[in-house]
């Protein structure tokens, strides 16, 4: 679907930055031969007036670049409550006249009569996994979208999707995913946030499920030693940060590009989403999906080996 395995992220579009800098930005990831963008109807809806501000700003960027039928669109619908600014959330809202409503109020923002990918942008555990196939593929065959994703969805959720059948199957998976792993524990409730496990990972290239992984980078933890940053502070992810300095010295891929090159090394499809207003920073994260590491420099990274050496 798309030609390079990277994604924009646009969580903060619209609401960080000047509106120059945002298309910059943009701009940066188009240039360097990005084409896939990732938004979603929440976002940006955390804040005052921030309710759809986020794909209104992506909309006008496509539209004043002539980009609209090359660009490739992801968004996200049936997000619960969150904040004050994000009006009308039903409790149960895994549900088809909730996505229905975000796909139509999205498309408006956006200004494009189909996306090229849906998710649904939360799990709720209680609504039958076989009820909400049923309306993802009723949506699909209706033309909204291309292909269907789910974002912070649970593995043993995802398994029992794939299990019913060949059609309107999971094709993208949105968790958490990065080399250093999160302190926090993967929880039974929903609605969460969610992060890939081993076994998450190991599901999807046997289902053919393309991950997409958002904080990728992990804020930067790998690359800046004295970077305190409590979402990845533990011994292991330490360890993990001296490793990715020897691979990437002895492979001679910029210790910037470890982060993205892990990601994109692992078995079957991973295409992590990438967020700055920083031009310079966006090329350098394209380059660094460029990059193939051997299965056991992952391994090695990943704590599964105790020693590695690239001769």
């Amino acid at each position: 679907m798309i030609n390079l395995p990277i994604w924009f992220g646009t969580g903060d579009l619209g609401s960080r930055g000047t509106i120059d800098e945002n298309f910059a930005a943009l701009d940066a990831f188009w240039e360097a031969g990005g084409r896939a963008i990732d938004t979603a109807h929440c976002y940006s809806a955390w804040l005052p007036n921030g309710d759809g501000l986020s794909e209104t700003t992506l909309g006008d960027w496509i539209h004043s670049r002539g980009v609209a039928k090359e660009v490739v669109i992801a968004t996200k619908a049936a997000h619960p409550l969150m904040s004050e600014y994000y009006p009308d959330r039903p409790t149960e809202y895994l549900t088809e006249s909730l996505t229905r409503r975000d796909i139509g109020q999205s498309k408006e923002r956006l200004r494009l009569d189909r996306f090229d990918l849906l998710y649904l942008h939360r799990d709720q555990h209680t609504v039958p996994v076989a009820e909400v196939r049923d309306f993802m593929g009723k949506l699909q065959s209706e033309g909204h979208f291309g292909k269907i994703g789910v974002s912070n969805w649970p593995g043993n959720r995802v398994a029992a999707w794939q299990q019913l059948g060949d059609d309107a199957r999971i094709d993208y998976w949105q968790n958490q995913g990065s080399l250093p792993k999160p302190t926090w524990e993967n929880g039974p409730e929903d609605p969460s946030v969610r992060y890939f496990t081993n076994a998450d990972i190991e599901l999807a290239a046997r289902e053919r499920v393309t991950l997409a992984p958002y904080t990728a980078n992990a804020h930067g933890y790998l690359t800046r030693p004295n970077f305190s940053e409590g979402m990845f502070d533990s011994p292991a992810n330490a360890e993990r940060r001296v490793r990715a300095m020897r691979v990437s010295t002895e492979l001679g891929i910029p210790a910037d590009d470890i982060a993205l090159a892990y990601l994109v090394s692992l078995p079957g499809q991973v295409q992590p989403i990438i967020g700055s207003l920083n031009p310079a920073r966006i090329r350098d994260m394209v380059r660094a999906v460029g990059h193939r590491l051997p299965a056991n420099a992952c391994q090695y990274l990943n704590l599964e080996i105790d020693d590695w050496s690239a001769a």
